[in-house]
């Protein structure tokens, strides 16, 4: 059954699943730690047999969006694939492959629309980055007293995801500009370029997305920057306020003999009047310069 498969797809198979396919494919299945492998070298590799490549995948199974490595091995009229596990991207390739018509074709013409639906995967979850990015912009300068603190984690998970898509754009352009010289590719070139300028104006997108979250993450620490301004300022007029009265009480606080105004019947009631009249007049002058 295995000599007939057009495409194998291992999704984390054990030993006895994976020699059995290689054996059947006659192609060599990295190990998991050659998948690990991120230099730009190991991405594509061609030989008399084939061509191997590894490709970036968004992975949404966790609560934190990441790039998960996924080997295609073109050998022949035969692609294997091999995946730690489910990804978005393919489940959506394989539900338009049923509702087409057409049939599938051969293992270059899977690998294509896999690496297609890949783009349009990573081209929605680029859209829905920026989308959030627009209502965390709205809610952020449009709405009074709002939570900056949480408005700079939100902007901290955006750029994140937009560093993540990006660096898969950036992986999926390496690998297409390799197969676009390979010989073996001449009647693909025309969807090779195609994906090759999808990809290029994704990284556009992701560019001026970035510069987006630079001005919103400006905006936000500089609101943060004005709301302590105003609370140092606040605490500033109000320690003006009492430095007087403070120094007036101070003053007839002293336990020395000889204070005249000690004996004075009105001396307590004009202490009182003075250390108002002390405290309202800083508060009175701050208000007038705006400064509150």
């Amino acid at each position: 059954m295995l000599d007939d498969a057009v495409w194998m797809d291992l999704v984390d198979p054990s030993e006895a699943e994976l020699d059995e396919a290689t054996g059947g494919s006659g192609s060599i299945v990295p190990s998991h730690v050659d998948i690990g492998e991120i230099e730009a070298t190991s991405r594509y590799y061609e030989d008399s047999d084939g061509i191997q490549v590894q490709l970036h995948f968004l992975d949404h199974s966790a609560d934190d969006v990441r790039n998960i490595n996924v080997v295609f091995a073109l050998r022949g009229e035969r692609l294997v694939s091999f995946r730690e596990r489910d990804l978005a991207a393919i489940a959506a390739f394989l539900r338009r492959v049923e509702r087409q018509a057409e049939p599938v074709g051969d293992a270059t013409g899977i690998f294509l629309g896999i690496l297609e639906s890949k783009i349009d995967h990573v081209a929605d979850a680029l859209e829905t980055n920026y989308v959030h990015l627009e209502q965390l912009s709205g809610t952020t300068l449009a709405v009074a007293n709002p939570d900056l603190e949480e408005a700079l984690m939100n902007l901290t998970s955006i750029e994140s995801l937009n560093g993540k898509i990006r660096i898969n754009l950036m992986d999926t352009q390496r690998v297409v500009s390799s197969l676009l010289r390979s010989n073996r590719m001449q009647q693909s070139r025309h969807r090779l370029s195609e994906v090759l300028r999808d990809v290029e104006s994704l990284l556009v997108h992701t560019a001026f997305l970035l510069e987006e979250i630079g001005f919103l993450s400006d905006a936000v620490i500089g609101l943060i920057s004005v709301e302590q301004n105003r609370i140092v300022k606040i605490l500033s007029v109000v320690a003006v306020v009492f430095l007087p009265p403070t120094l007036v009480a101070s003053i007839y606080g002293m336990n020395f003999r000889h204070l005249p105004e000690l004996t004075w019947p009105l001396g307590y009631p004009l202490a009182l009047i003075i250390m108002l009249i002390l405290g309202i007049a800083p508060l009175w002058y701050a208000r007038r310069q705006h400064w509150l």
